[in-house]
């Protein structure tokens, strides 16, 4: 974005003073100064993650001067003072501490009780991702994977997808569906991958683990007695196999192949379809762990902040709320394997292999 900036709008480029995330500028306004958190700081990929500073090569490229980047701080380095106009506004806020702001993945993790390692993060809601919490120091993510901070201890390794409840919604809009709970039982009374239908969802471009930006979805096999419920399911199904990929990539990454990590399961795509809820887990060969925390990233913000002032020891002692797993078929499962081998071969064909 930055050279972006610098190539179409040379004259703001050069008078900016700062590059600041909209959480430092609001401290900025608020407090009159700000901290940049290790989550935020690690996700612009401006930061060297092992380091834990700023990266002066990547500057130099970018023509950014070291003074143009904000401070950087832990999660726990609040800032107490809100400035005059603001402190006789709001007077119970007047030395409160406020903490630099997180990534949503991160907060998110640690709201749904995935703050400790062994337990995963499975999230649709608009998009989707799987992440795992690791140390920092001891994980180099492979191709196709990410990897940016919660905080100076804690790293996020994980992959996200363009695609999730945004694909559903725009099948529910264009197949002119009643809604996507009126099709839930349609879909669910039809067996694994009866459709002939292999999927491409990539509706916003793919993500994790290809990342064509340009790639479009993809339909093939529609014949004339297909129907608005067997491209619902065929969607349903794509993302599974695309959340596969990269849930096999992050065991392969995290050599896990002997111990399973418990995956538990948040957004609101996956957790009001319990139709999805069941592909998924049969196409991944593991329980899926529901989460009972319907604003986990709000939560897990809020242990944080418990964390930062030493009320909490350690967010990931919190034990998570969650719902009675949902149990894999192997049955189900190799139909899906068949199927997404399918849809890798198309995905070959068009997009090319990325394995090479």
């Amino acid at each position: 974005k930055l050279r972006f900036l610098a190539k179409t709008q040379p004259d703001a480029f050069s008078r900016a003073a700062q590059w600041l995330s909209f959480g430092e500028y609001l401290h900025r306004q608020l407090l009159g100064r700000s901290v940049c958190g290790l989550s935020m700081a690690s996700g612009t990929g401006m930061l060297v993650i092992r380091e834990r500073n700023w990266d002066r090569e990547l500057m130099s490229v970018l023509g950014i001067r070291p003074e143009q980047l904000p401070q950087l701080g832990d999660f726990q380095d609040g800032i107490r003072g809100l400035r005059p106009e603001y402190a006789a506004r709001w007077p119970a806020l007047r030395v409160i501490p406020w903490y630099p702001a997180l990534g949503d993945g991160a907060a998110a993790n640690v709201g749904s009780g995935c703050a400790i390692m062994g337990n995963w993060a499975l999230t649709i809601g608009t998009s989707s991702a799987i992440r795992a919490v690791v140390s920092p120091d001891k994980v180099v993510p492979p191709a196709g994977l990410w990897l940016y901070l919660v905080d100076s201890s804690r790293a996020l390794l994980g992959g996200a997808l363009s695609e999730g409840g945004n694909v559903f919604a725009w099948m529910e809009k264009t197949l002119q569906l009643t809604s996507l709970k009126y099709a839930e039982p349609q879909v669910a009374a039809l067996p694994p991958d009866s459709h002939g239908l292999t999927i491409l969802p990539f509706i916003s471009g793919e993500r994790s683990l290809g990342w064509h930006a340009e790639a479009r979805a993809v339909v093939a096999g529609i014949m004339t007695h297909t129907t608005q419920f067997d491209i619902l399911r065929a969607s349903m199904e794509a993302l599974a196999y695309q959340l596969r990929a990269v849930y096999q990539q992050l065991i392969q990454a995290l050599d896990m192949q002997e111990t399973e990590p418990k995956l538990i399961a948040s957004g609101g795509a996956l957790l009001s379809s319990p139709v999805l809820q069941q592909i998924v887990v049969d196409t991944l060969g593991t329980p899926l762990y529901p989460s009972n925390e319907h604003e986990a990233s709000a939560r897990g913000v809020a242990l944080l902040a418990l964390e930062a002032m030493g009320i909490l020891p350690d967010v990931g002692k919190v034990l998570p709320s969650l719902a009675a797993p949902v149990q894999p078929d192997a049955g189900r499962g190799e139909i899906y394997q068949q199927a997404a081998a399918r849809q890798w071969e198309l995905y070959k064909t068009l997009l090319g292999d990325i394995s090479e």
